[in-house]
């Protein structure tokens, strides 16, 4: 059925026109709602992803620390009971990176994570209290425990670079702190010269 347009005059002139009112406002409810959800979700994500990026810093500097340790006892071939090299703000900050990163590389940082915490409680048993080298200055490390340490030190620099992602940080070309002086080279350096020669 269609109506021509005088027809449609004459129905618009005789309605009433009460509806207007609740129609626009059904309109402007739908449309502010919709305009409010867009700004939270704006804020939400910018929010997480800045707190993905404080958090991927934060762990690479960790990353940075254990990486330091376990080159040191490489180098060393010794492992003393302070290096602690678990991952301290990783139970903080793992749900926001496993929600940010690529699986390739959230498989690489959380690998690693786990490893520096399996590590780090090893050593810890080791040399505490009825470990097997209870009450020594340090353990000395054979060639294998060498080798698995060589690779715990791959998996740290692969998954500080995996963190670049969302930290935006320069990769890191070789292995974490190779080639830079250990920490008993710093510290018999300090006590050669003081403080200056640091």
């Amino acid at each position: 059925m269609y109506f021509s347009s005088a027809e449609t005059t004459v129905i618009v002139q005789q309605a009433e026109t009460d509806w207007i009112t609740p129609v626009a406002t059904l309109i402007a409810v739908i449309v502010g709602g919709l305009v409010t959800w867009l700004v939270q979700t704006s804020i939400h994500r910018r929010h997480e992803n800045g707190e993905a990026k404080a958090g991927a810093r934060v762990i690479q500097m960790e990353l940075g620390a254990a990486g330091s340790r376990v080159k040191d006892a490489i180098e060393e071939r010794r492992w003393f009971p302070f290096n602690r090299v678990a991952l301290i703000s990783w139970d903080e900050f793992q749900g926001i990176l496993g929600r940010k990163l690529s699986d390739k590389n959230w498989d690489k940082v959380a690998q690693s994570a786990i490893e520096l915490r399996e590590l780090d409680d090893g050593m810890t048993k080791a040399l505490g209290p009825g470990g097997v080298k209870a009450g020594s200055p340090y353990l000395e490390l054979t060639d294998g425990q060498l080798a698995g340490l060589h690779a715990v030190w791959v998996n740290i620099t692969g998954a500080y670079n995996s963190l670049n992602e969302i930290s935006e940080r320069e990769p890191i070309v070789g292995l974490i702190h190779e080639g830079e002086p250990s920490s008993s080279d710093l510290a018999a350096r300090g006590a050669e010269g003081g403080i200056a020669a640091w």
